[in-house]
């Protein structure tokens, strides 16, 4: 009998351990902004009136002018779709997944806009790349007011991004909810080696 008890309590146990080790869903994975899944089934829409007005459509575009290379290039958005991500816990995180282009060079970038902020880099589906605003994380500045090509912009930040860090390649993102983008910097090894500044732009939303 005694064994039997001993025996019962060692798979009661084993249990507990179980149950207590299940996984939950982090911020990085359901794109809640460090928020984790309060409510099985709930749903997030995306509410912030800074972060609704980063919703993008096609027809947007942004000319820039590189003071380095004394370079002009388009940036134009190449497609804008929405949908619900997954949460893990039985519910939808609303994306706003954008793709750009340039018009000079081709290159392609991706950005998103979630309740948890807007960001860089990420794909299609449950994946949130890196965010730039509202950033804590990548040493952001915060301007109240600051003056690019020919006029002043407010609630700037600047978000800096190691890029390749065994190459020291840094950029640096200068961003508002109204505008978007305002000017990227490239920096290898401290070195600025592009500042591309924004000189027009239009906004479809």
């Amino acid at each position: 009998m005694k064994h039997l008890m001993k025996a019962l309590s060692l798979f009661t146990f084993s249990i507990i351990i179980l149950l207590s080790c299940k996984k939950e869903t982090s911020s990085s994975e359901n794109g809640l902004g460090g928020v984790y899944c309060p409510n099985y089934g709930e749903n997030y829409p995306i509410e912030d009136t800074n972060l609704i007005n980063m919703k993008y459509l096609v027809g947007t575009y942004w000319n820039f002018i590189d003071s380095v290379s004394m370079t002009n290039d388009s940036v134009y958005i190449e497609s804008a779709e929405f949908e619900g991500v997954s949460t893990g816990c039985g519910g939808e995180v609303e994306k706003h997944f954008i793709t750009t282009r340039s018009a000079s060079t081709q290159e392609e970038m991706t950005f998103s806009v979630f309740p948890g902020g807007f960001s860089t880099g990420g794909t299609y589906g449950q994946s949130w790349g890196e965010t730039i605003f509202p950033d804590s994380e990548h040493n952001p500045v915060f301007y109240d007011s600051i003056f690019i090509y020919d006029q002043f912009y407010h609630n700037v930040y600047n978000t800096e991004l190691v890029d390749y860090p065994s190459a020291g390649e840094t950029m640096h993102y200068f961003i508002n909810e109204d505008f978007g983008i305002l000017r990227i910097e490239k920096y290898s090894n401290g070195v600025l080696t592009s500042n591309q500044n924004i000189t027009s732009k239009v906004i479809v939303r």
